[in-house]
């Protein structure tokens, strides 16, 4: 959770979270094309999240991950930080495994002077073999992290054209190059197959399969292709076949009620939201595919039309937090829950709470001495404090550190 500034945007899947490396406002119109490609990208990394089954069972894996931290923490008198000494159980060690073990892999290559392209399946496998011209070779493990990078790259180049990014996020470019060139014609065959294709855990097979299939149909545009494989694929959950849409139904309930589990605070601005994704499934109300196919509007109105259907995470930049929503309680707990996480495993190398740059321009925020490593001694109401409290760490790590 480290925020290096040479990033333009992170999101923070789980805590519902987006950074930018630049200016945000709430009203679109008034953001740079960089600004706002960096968010469109960011923002299509929360719907992936919110929306398709890859996303939903990784949040629900990880709240999960939060819950047995939690059981942990209160069968302990006092902890020391870094928190070295927590196991997850076995059964989420093994779904942590199966989620890790489709991600691909998370190196960038060269893509100069490229002689040949070669994909194989091996083992459950999509594996790209690239050769170049001096006689090297590289081969890179196609997975859910290339799907998700390659998709919202592609969104945001609607909004940013010149936008430049290393490898990771053009895998899946390299792959339609290779399978079916024909998709490059249209932004839109890449996003909707890749969002389609995420409703698989391993999503990298997922898509290799669906480019595949999409040669069966050249004639079609990209949404009745999404609609044409969409409708022919069924995905089975605890023996039970279901259709796309039924099965994101059966896996946001899931999720809500995990959600819910591992918040103090009661599900109102999100409930909002999994009630529209519910009405999308259902085919009550248009959702990503349509709205983002859809050439009555400019892209920006594509922009504004997702929000009002999806809702926004919290948004912040390096000198300012913004919810769109004031009286959601939710947004604030789910970024102390970052907060507390990222000072309790330390993966930053700092005590410092990650939200200091934040803080010092807020004037509702009063920071202190507390803040450079020891959060859970505040007395000025914080997001920190809010899950430090609700967690009970106080007296725990004043303990364990001999604070």
């Amino acid at each position: 959770m480290n925020l290096d500034f040479e990033y333009r945007g992170i999101y923070f899947t789980s805590f519902f979270s987006i950074f930018i490396n630049g200016d945000f406002e709430l009203n679109l119109n008034n953001l740079n094309k960089k600004d706002l490609g960096t968010f469109v990208h960011e923002y299509c990394h929360y719907i992936q999240n919110v929306d398709t089954l890859l996303g939903l069972s990784n949040s629900q894996f990880f709240y999960i991950f939060i819950s047995e931290l939690r059981q942990f923490l209160n069968t302990q008198n006092s902890i020391s930080l870094p928190l070295n000494d927590f196991e997850l159980s076995e059964i989420t060690l093994k779904n942590k495994k199966n989620f890790d073990n489709h991600k691909g892999d998370n190196a960038n290559i060269d893509l100069d002077n490229i002689e040949n392209i070669s994909i194989e399946e091996s083992n459950d496998k999509i594996l790209i073999n690239l050769s170049y011209e001096n006689g090297k070779s590289n081969k890179v493990h196609y997975g859910s992290l290339h799907v998700k990078e390659g998709m919202a790259h592609h969104l945001q180049k609607y909004f940013d054209p010149e936008v430049e990014h290393n490898s990771i996020y053009l895998m899946t470019e390299l792959l339609c190059e290779n399978v079916n060139p024909q998709l490059l014609i249209n932004e839109e065959y890449i996003i909707l197959l890749s969002y389609l294709s995420l409703n698989s855990i391993n999503s990298g097979k997922a898509m290799f399969q669906n480019v595949k299939k999409s040669l069966e149909y050249p004639n079609l545009n990209p949404f009745d292709l999404y609609i044409k494989l969409r409708d022919n694929t069924f995905i089975t959950i605890n023996n039970v076949k279901y259709s796309n849409s039924q099965a994101k139904t059966v896996v946001l309930n899931a999720f809500k009620d995990t959600m819910a589990q591992s918040l103090l605070s009661e599900l109102k601005y999100f409930n909002k939201v999994f009630k529209n994704i519910d009405l999308v499934n259902k085919g009550e109300t248009k959702g990503f595919s349509e709205i983002i196919t859809n050439t009555e509007f400019e892209n920006i109105d594509l922009i504004k039309l997702l929000t009002g259907i999806y809702g926004l995470p919290s948004i912040y930049t390096n000198t300012e937090l913004k919810i769109i929503d004031n009286n959601s309680t939710e947004h604030i707990e789910l970024i102390g829950q970052l907060l507390v996480l990222d000072r309790l495993l330390e993966q930053r190398g700092t005590t410092v709470c990650n939200y200091i740059h934040i803080c010092q321009n807020d004037s509702e925020i009063k920071i202190d001495d507390n803040c450079y490593g020891t959060q859970w001694l505040r007395t000025e109401n914080c997001p920190f404090l809010v899950t430090s409290n609700h967690w009970n760490l106080k007296d725990k790590i004043k303990a364990g550190n001999n604070v």
